[in-house]
């Protein structure tokens, strides 16, 4: 498989964050039960380090050997 080019990494990291935050505010703005909002929450949180951790990996470069 051909490995991404940067322009295609970074759309992929535009994709990955925008679906963050569009997850964030229909959980803000779209009405819903009073014990769903812990799941949401939850998952909101799990969700910030993931997509840093995505992103990230999208654009690492790998290390030269020694």
């Amino acid at each position: 498989m051909k490995a991404m080019s940067s322009e295609q990494r970074f759309w992929v990291a535009v994709l990955v964050i925008g679906g963050y935050l569009a997850f964030g505010a229909a959980a803000i703005f779209i009405p819903h039960a009073e014990n769903a909002t812990i799941f949401i929450n939850t998952v909101l949180a799990t969700m910030g380090p993931l997509v840093g951790w995505v992103v990230k990996g999208l654009f690492d470069q790998p290390r030269a050997e020694p």
